[in-house]
């Protein structure tokens, strides 16, 4: 049983230019990506899509919930995440092995981070393999926390979460207003 649910929310988004590089971009996926996309997870996880993983990358890509990143001609990753009541739960996060320590990865989950911030959600979850030592160095790197873990057969499962949400969203309270006669506050007569 996985303690994380994936609801199936349409999502799409617009390339917003702070998000970009010149050459690389952040873009929804098409269906016309589906075999880049595949192609991608197999080398990264070393091991062939099968046609149920290609089923569900396929209905992912049609609702809108993977991302990719690359130039004009190629995808080089791509992330997978969805939102929920108050959090985005990436799903996955893949980049082509020869493209990887190059940052794709970070600029992947920061984009994910400005959606959930968007969206008005306070924090972004995943997990990850407790295995890969590089993943855990990753998203501690990035300002995630690890909130559990778990074991389900041979593969262990860690469990991170960064608050992005201000702190006065996170705690539940409307935006402070600034005092009276500071800049951006009422002058007081």
């Amino acid at each position: 049983m996985l303690l994380c649910e994936r609801p199936r929310v349409m999502l799409t988004l617009a390339n917003d230019p702070s998000m970009m590089s010149d050459t690389m971009k952040v873009r929804g996926a098409k269906a016309s990506d589906l075999t880049a996309v595949a192609s991608c997870a197999d080398l990264a996880f070393d091991v062939p899509r099968t046609p149920d993983n290609r089923a569900e990358l396929a209905s992912q890509i049609q609702q809108g919930l993977i991302q990719v990143m690359g130039d004009a001609a190629r995808v080089l990753g791509y992330i997978s995440f969805s939102p929920n009541r108050d959090h985005l739960f990436v799903d996955a996060i893949v980049v082509m092995p020869e493209h990887q320590r190059q940052g794709i990865g970070g600029r992947l989950l920061a984009f994910a981070e400005q959606v959930a911030l968007r969206l008005g959600l306070r924090s972004v979850r995943l997990f990850t393999s407790g295995e890969i030592a590089g993943n855990l160095i990753f998203y501690r790197r990035r300002g995630y926390h690890k909130t559990g873990c778990c074991r389900e057969g041979s593969f262990s499962r860690v469990f991170y979460s960064k608050n992005i949400a201000p702190w006065w969203r996170s705690q539940g309270h409307t935006r402070p207003q600034a005092p009276l006669g500071s800049p951006g506050g009422a002058v007081g007569t």
